[in-house]
């Protein structure tokens, strides 16, 4: 049974024998207007990735920095050139990322469908 969200995909399996199955947990969140009144209910299903480990579930993680050099060459050269400097921080960069290894997660509370409580994610 395949499962499609907006940016998740998933579909229900058995769980292989030997591989670590990932928790899931939902987040629930809700956002209000200027005078305070409710206007958006929010649900996010969140995977545990704390219950993986290096070297079983996963070999190596990264993240992309800018050599301290560069920075000051490109500083260097927006004061020689006299442009404006702005600076972005963000947040959930990697959270819509493409993954290359395959992830078993139990199911989500309240999704299990009929005749697939053992199944997997």
């Amino acid at each position: 049974m395949p499962w499609q969200g907006k940016s998740a995909k998933w579909e229900l399996v058995d769980a292989p024998l030997g591989i670590n199955i990932v928790g899931s947990r939902w987040t629930y969140q809700l956002k209000h207007n200027t005078s305070g009144a409710i206007t958006c209910y929010k649900a996010h299903l969140v995977a545990q990735g704390f219950t993986q480990a290096t070297g079983i579930d996963y070999d190596a993680t990264f993240t992309p920095v800018v050599k301290f050099t560069s920075n000051h060459t490109v500083l260097a050269l927006a004061v020689h050139n006299n442009w404006e400097v702005h600076q972005v921080d963000i947040k959930n960069t990697y959270l819509n990322a493409r993954l290359t290894e395959t992830i078993y997660m139990r199911q989500p509370l309240g999704f299990v469908p009929l005749g697939s409580k053992e199944q997997v994610c």
